[in-house]
């Protein structure tokens, strides 16, 4: 499928030189458009694929980050009424 959006994305920034070659700065918009939502499709794709291979994993560990929560009563502030 990669190889499917990498040729028409090769077909379509040929479409884009050649209209603004040409003068047809309609058909070079249109072209462009084409190009940079397969390349937004693909970008998406990659990323819910990513996601969806991570969703059940467990967190990594971050050592040293500071939460700032050590889950001493002392530090939770009292409401005032």
């Amino acid at each position: 499928m990669a190889n499917e959006t990498q040729a028409s994305t090769d077909a379509d920034l040929k479409d884009v030189i050649n209209a603004i070659s040409g003068g047809d700065n309609v058909a070079a918009q249109k072209s462009f458009d084409q190009v940079m939502q397969l390349k937004q499709q693909d970008a998406l794709n990659a990323h819910k694929q990513d996601m969806a291979g991570n969703m059940f994993q467990p967190p990594e560990p971050n050592p040293g980050q500071d939460t700032g929560i050590s889950g001493d009563p002392a530090e939770v502030e009292q409401e005032e009424e």
